[in-house]
C-alpha cells in the first residue's frame, strides 16, 4: 500500500467551504473513489493547513491522484488554497486494514 500526503496552506474561504467543494458532486472524493487503486481519502485542518491524506495499491496510482489533484485544485480551490508539500511512499506501517 502506498500513501500520498499533500499539505495545503489555506489562502482563503473556510475548512468548511473547502470539504464541502471536495464532497460535492464531481468533487476529489469523487474523483479518487473513481480511480483505479483507491483504498482511502482523509483531510486534517491543522491551523491554517489542510492535509491531504490518501492509500493507494501501487505508486503509479498515487502518482496518478496527485496529478488529478492539482486539476482538482486548480480548476475548484485555487482560490483558498497553495500546495506547499507532495508525498508519495510506501506505507510501512498502519493500523487501518
Amino acid at each position: 500500500m502506498y500513501a500520498r500526503i499533500a499539505v495545503y496552506e489555506i489562502t482563503a474561504g473556510t475548512v468548511a467551504e473547502i470539504v464541502e467543494t471536495v464532497r460535492s458532486p464531481g468533487g476529489m472524493l469523487e474523483i479518487f473513489q473513481s480511480s483505479p487503486g483507491f483504498a482511502s481519502y482523509e483531510l486534517a485542518e491543522t491551523g491554517g493547513k489542510i492535509v491531504s491524506m490518501s492509500r493507494w495499491e501501487s505508486p503509479a496510482h498515487a502518482d496518478a491522484a496527485t496529478e488529478a489533484a492539482a486539476s482538482f485544485v486548480k480548476e475548484n480551490l485555487a482560490d483558498k488554497l497553495a500546495l506547499q508539500e507532495n508525498y508519495v511512499g510506501e506505507l510501512v506501517f498502519s493500523s487501518i486494514s
